[in-house]
């Protein structure tokens, strides 16, 4: 079993988007060859369409799993929302997602189990056409290919993202207690923050793919986003909606 872990705002459509493609193309057959039900756990900030409410969001999910663990906190914050999610885990493998991704095609997710049991702490997926050539840039890092669907970090010290990534517990046990309410989460885990600086080079990254192959996820966030005129703040202290 895996834990579904999804930080969100009030965009049911989205969500809903966003679930369709990674339950039809990842997870239902996941559970359905291991014989289990995925859980989500969701943090919905009660900002977003003003025509919706919270609870639609939670619904949209109820289609999806029985298992569903929601939080509605009384003021949005991204940190937050990221450790609610994660400090409720139970199982090894964690999925985690936003609500604004669509998977573009079938994703083996058993693949991206076994690079965790093999000692990779997080597998990344792509939003861009995976770079076909050495070296091999993604994200602002260089990776080797290891010629098995998988990108492995050169380096061990600012891979870490949150766009759709499958994460091995034992790292979201170890960098929790050091995470704070007033940054960015995802710009926490770079060595510039020295209470990352001795957890973060203890593990290996990982981005699931292929040389020259198209993008396996899509952002639909920005579109939405750009169309209501809402912008992250920029930065490191990004934790609501402007």
């Amino acid at each position: 079993m895996i834990d579904i872990t999804i930080t969100a705002t009030i965009r049911p459509e989205l969500l809903n988007k966003t679930l369709d493609s990674f339950f039809r193309n990842c997870f239902y057959q996941f559970n359905k060859r291991n014989n289990c039900e995925s859980n989500i756990i969701i943090n919905i900030d009660n900002i977003g369409n003003r025509a919706n409410t919270p609870i639609d969001v939670y619904q949209v999910c109820q289609q999806y799993s029985k298992n569903v663990l929601y939080n509605i906190p009384n003021e949005p914050n991204f940190a937050k929302a990221v450790k609610w999610c994660w400090e409720q885990c139970k199982n090894k493998y964690i999925f985690h997602l936003e609500d604004d991704w669509v998977l573009n095609r079938y994703l083996h997710l058993e693949n991206l189990i076994n690079y965790i049991d093999k000692g990779i702490s997080s597998v990344r997926l792509y939003k861009r056409k995976y770079p076909s050539k050495k070296p091999y840039m993604m994200f602002d890092c260089e990776y080797d290919f290891d010629n098995d669907n998988l990108f492995i970090a050169k380096g061990n010290n600012d891979q870490f993202g949150l766009n759709p990534v499958l994460i091995d517990k034992q790292f979201i046990d170890d960098v929790l207690p050091l995470m704070v309410d007033n940054i960015n989460p995802e710009k926490q885990f770079r060595m510039r923050n020295n209470k990352m600086k001795n957890i973060l080079p203890k593990y290996k990254y990982g981005i699931y793919g292929k040389p020259g192959e198209k993008a396996i996820v899509t952002d639909i966030g920005t579109e939405w986003r750009e169309k209501r005129n809402i912008k992250k703040q920029p930065g490191d202290k990004f934790l609501s909606w402007n």
